[in-house]
């Protein structure tokens, strides 16, 4: 073997090796924070787990001070063009299944679905993908609201006020 086939199975081998650690690298679950808002001592954070994935998660984690007398009840605000919103409750989307995690040693509440179940349930209600927040009432009046969140063209979340997809 001379020297340029030795130099060719080199740079052979180091491209594989490349090819092989990008795929494992991309294949890597994320997780990004969308939003993060704080009210009255509740802090209501939304996460987007492998957004790029088809088994993209959102999580919503509400942290609260003090105990709440009844569990927290989740709802969804769609705002058109126009800023008409409407507020629909988990449970009327038909298609979300919403793990819900109480802990009540970190004093914190996680609500947790696929993103996919939301956007088969937003088509199946007739209900426009322009702008969306997520709300949690706490008690019959008090609510904690997400920002404004938006669905990009790879259907990812983010803040139109800033322009960024992640925080």
């Amino acid at each position: 073997m001379n020297q340029e086939n030795i130099i060719l199975i080199v740079i052979t081998i180091l491209v594989v090796i490349a090819v092989i650690i990008r795929r494992w690298y991309i294949k890597l679950p994320r997780s990004y924070a969308v939003s993060e808002q704080f009210s009255s001592g509740h802090k209501l954070t939304v996460i987007e787990h492998n957004p790029k994935d088809e088994t993209a998660l959102i999580e919503l984690c509400l942290r609260y001070s003090q105990l709440m007398p009844q569990p927290p009840t989740l709802f969804f605000e769609f705002i058109g063009k126009k800023k008409e919103s409407l507020r629909v409750k988990a449970e009327e989307l038909d298609t979300i299944d919403i793990e819900t995690h109480n802990n009540t040693d970190t004093k914190e509440i996680r609500f947790l679905f696929k993103k996919r179940e939301l956007l088969v349930g937003m088509t199946n209600k007739q209900i426009p993908t322009y702008r969306i927040r997520f709300v949690v009432a706490t008690e019959p009046h008090k609510l904690i609201k997400s920002h404004t969140l938006e669905f990009n063209s790879n259907l990812l979340l983010f803040q139109p006020e800033i322009g960024k997809a992640y925080l």
